[in-house]
């Protein structure tokens, strides 16, 4: 397995376990220190100082994950051109830059497979937990 896949696979692993980490205190005391009152529905978070409800919460995960995502694999994919560029024929440097290309492509194109199954899955979710991205990105499905 290749190293990108393997940090990628890490990062999203670690971004996932320290959510609850980061989110359980908030949720559990700090609405009662702080004296905040919340709409129906939301739930003040401490870290972020506002109300949220579970959809937004959902929502800057995603958009964090993907965004962080796309850098990732946009830096990979100049570093194989770079190594493509400066492999001067070399077999093995040559086989290395279009090895960290596929890893690129590979990690471009799984984000944008997940991107679609999330705009897909974004009708069949309650109305309090859709998805709004950041980018305004739709998928125009047809009616």
């Amino acid at each position: 397995m290749s190293r990108f896949i393997r940090l990628t696979r890490a990062l999203l692993i670690l971004f996932i376990l320290l959510i609850p980490v980061i989110v359980s205190p908030a949720i559990a005391n700090a609405q009662a220190l702080s004296n905040v009152s919340c709409p129906d529905g939301q739930t003040y978070i401490g870290i972020f100082d506002t109300c949220l409800n579970f959809g937004s919460m959902i929502s800057m995960t995603v958009t964090a994950a993907l965004t962080i995502g796309i850098l990732l694999a946009g830096m990979k994919l100049a570093i194989g051109a770079m190594q493509f560029i400066f492999s001067s024929g070399n077999p093995e440097k040559l086989q290395s830059a279009r090895d960290t290309l596929t890893d690129a492509a590979l990690g471009l194109t799984l984000l944008a497979a997940a991107w679609v199954l999330l705009t897909y899955l974004q009708g069949t979710l309650p109305e309090d937990w859709q998805i709004h991205f950041v980018y305004d990105l739709s998928i125009p499905l047809g009616n």
